[in-house]
């Protein structure tokens, strides 16, 4: 299993979302991905999160979409 990102990586994968429509791997500079993670129906509250992914070291977060901001085009 891939280690998770450090917590610096993970501030600056969340400002790179948060400026730009996209961000590259903090920890090895490759190409991420997104994808939502869905509700939990047990749960009494929804959070909007979303799960970043690396394709080349395998690191992973997953976040909640009010740290990164609105969708950008």
């Amino acid at each position: 299993m891939a280690q998770g990102f450090t917590a610096e990586e993970r501030r600056a994968l969340i400002r790179d979302l948060r400026e730009r429509s996209h961000a590259d791997c903090p920890a090895c500079g490759g190409p991420l991905s997104q994808a939502p993670v869905p509700p939990q129906p047990d749960l009494a509250y929804v959070r909007e999160r979303i799960w970043i992914t690396c394709a080349a070291c395998g690191r992973s977060a997953v976040v909640d979409r009010g740290e990164i901001g609105p969708v950008k085009p």
